[in-house]
């Protein structure tokens, strides 16, 4: 699997993972519009910065369970590039179901990704 060059539609990059609500509105605009990957990782401009995969697997688990309803289930593939890691979250589209994520302490919204 290989990064791509450009963030697209059903794909967005992020730096880390710090920002517990910044993660959950891409995750949710990921899941209610098509689905698609979130490689973190990765500044918006395309390059490889890199992470820690167990420190951001751990951070995801603890977003998707506190930030983003309702309940979404995602995979993920750790991938090299040179010497540098990116975490690639696959983000499912299910029809059924419309994501929100917490804005903050109190509010929760609805997100989607136009083209």
């Amino acid at each position: 699997m290989s990064i791509p060059k450009t963030q697209e539609f059903d794909c967005a990059f992020i730096e880390n993972a710090d920002n517990q609500f910044e993660v959950a509105k891409i995750i949710c605009s990921l899941a209610n519009s098509q689905g698609g990957m979130l490689y973190i990782g990765v500044k918006s401009n395309g390059k490889v910065k890199g992470v820690y995969p167990n420190d951001i697997l751990n951070q995801l688990t603890e977003i998707v369970s506190s930030c983003i309803k309702p309940s979404l289930q995602f995979t993920n593939d750790i991938i090299e590039e040179g010497l540098k890691l990116v975490v690639c979250v696959k983000v499912p589209f299910e029809s059924n179901n419309k994501y929100q994520a917490k804005l903050n302490e109190k509010e929760w919204e609805f997100f989607v990704r136009i083209n």
